[in-house]
């Protein structure tokens, strides 16, 4: 069986970088990291860019994350993910040539649940229990003067 090289698979386009690895997870980034292709189009070759994808909760196929890094370095802080949500990327080098072959898909990645909306939501969750009692406690008092058939009270006599 005859050999095939990286110019037959990918010509003078940039082949696949290797598979991203998630770390530095935070409710909504992460810092994404790869290794460079083997083959970057032809000798000296510089990588200007890559390209990132993002699939959430493993549907829905991979969507564009950032069109282009800006920057040959094979790294990326990423922003603009979902807290509490499984994440997976692929990431392909920019040449001049364009974009090369997309790397496999890192191996999912949870972002933490945001604290800053659990602290909310517990809030809310408190402000609306004490609504409720203030209304049950008002109702009450419309009852007691008579007044739960809709009439407007006297607010002197409601407290």
């Amino acid at each position: 069986m005859e050999e095939v090289d990286d110019v037959d698979l990918y010509g003078r386009k940039a082949g696949p970088p290797g598979r991203p690895v998630v770390s530095d997870l935070e409710p909504a980034s992460c810092l994404l990291r790869w290794e460079p292709p083997r083959h970057t189009g032809g000798r000296d070759v510089p990588i200007i860019g890559h390209y990132i994808t993002v699939q959430f909760a493993g549907d829905g196929g991979f969507l564009v994350h950032t069109p282009d890094t800006g920057s040959g370095l094979p790294h990326a802080m990423l922003d603009g993910l979902r807290p509490d949500t499984w994440h997976e990327f692929q990431v392909s080098a920019i040449t001049a040539e364009g974009r090369g072959a997309p790397s496999q898909a890192s191996r999912p990645a949870l972002t933490p649940r945001a604290a800053a909306l659990h602290r909310n939501l517990a809030r809310a969750k408190l402000q609306l229990t004490q609504t409720r009692a203030k209304l049950a406690e008002r109702r009450e008092a419309l009852l007691r003067i008579g007044l739960a058939d809709g009439a407007v009270p006297d607010p002197a006599q409601v407290t």
